[in-house]
């Protein structure tokens, strides 16, 4: 009965935030602007990647070497041996970190702005009734060197297992001729499973993160002790959040799915317009199970 009673406390609280940010995203609309400028930032690193291609493109169509490329991705398919190809891995390796780097810097710098003036906002308008332009501009323009810190730190504790055992398992991959290579390969694969599951934990309990920043002035390692200490604590309203916001995304997908079969840019406009109407409720509510814990 004990338990019945928490679980049935811990629903409620949850439902009575999420009906809370919900009015509030109706009173205060302006909260959807930092979203907005995400949506921009997203745009802006995924045209970072395609002017980087492009050039490269272009460069080897000037050298009379794109014809050599085609026809060994038709022969061998996308290899390692392509960064070892002398006519043209030069340009390939140099437009690869010109344009890692360039996505990496927007995503970091342009993430801690927009992070900083969205969690701020989210403050301001359900704890003081009160959201202005001027404050997405104040939170982001004061707290963003903190919000980056804690983005990349978050990223790379939350993801990097993840990340190495992938690299590892496309190295060994390119390699499996060899006998280190296929050891490599198989010792991968079986890993790559519990390092998605250890991402997915950790996806978990730094979901607080962010919000930590603006709320208790910390970053880096603090804010993510802090939400793992808010997650930790109150994990039945935190896999009740992660629920509804794997639903909105799965809900995301098939709007885009369904408006696909009609046309692109419809499919486009519709993601965008119900991203931009729920995202703000959802990491709203997110800040407020943060802040009341």
């Amino acid at each position: 009965m004990a338990r019945s009673a928490l679980f049935e406390i811990k629903r409620v609280f949850f439902d009575r935030i999420f009906e809370r940010s919900y009015w509030t995203w109706r009173k205060h609309p302006i909260i959807i602007v930092p979203n907005m400028l995400g949506t921009a930032l997203t745009v802006i690193e995924q045209s970072i990647l395609t002017t980087a291609f492009i050039v490269f493109l272009v460069a080897l169509a000037t050298n009379h070497t794109l014809s050599g490329l085609l026809s060994q991705i038709s022969s061998s398919g996308f290899t390692l041996g392509l960064l070892f190809t002398s006519s043209y891995s030069p340009l390939l390796i140099t437009t690869l970190a010109v344009s890692v780097v360039g996505y990496l810097l927007t995503a970091i710098f342009g993430g801690g702005f927009v992070y900083s003036a969205e969690y701020g906002i989210y403050l301001d308008a359900w704890n003081k009734d009160n959201a202005r332009f001027g404050s997405i501009v104040e939170y982001g323009s004061r707290n963003w060197k903190r919000m980056a810190w804690t983005l990349v730190l978050s990223n790379l504790i939350t993801w990097g297992p993840l990340a190495a055992v992938f690299v590892g398992l496309i190295v060994s991959a390119a390699n499996a001729n060899s006998i280190a290579g296929l050891l490599g390969f198989v010792v991968s694969s079986n890993l790559l499973y519990f390092a998605g599951g250890s991402s997915l934990v950790l996806a978990l309990l730094t979901v607080y993160s962010y919000p930590a920043v603006i709320i208790d002035n910390v970053s880096g390692i603090q804010a993510i002790k802090k939400s793992f200490a808010v997650a930790s604590h109150n994990l039945g309203i935190t896999i009740a959040y992660s629920i509804v916001r794997i639903l909105f995304q799965f809900l995301l997908l098939l709007v885009v799915f369904l408006s696909g079969s009609i046309g692109l840019p419809l499919a486009s406009f519709s993601s965008a317009i119900l991203s931009l109407l729920l995202t703000p409720i959802l990491h709203s509510t997110k800040t407020m199970i943060y802040y009341y814990s």
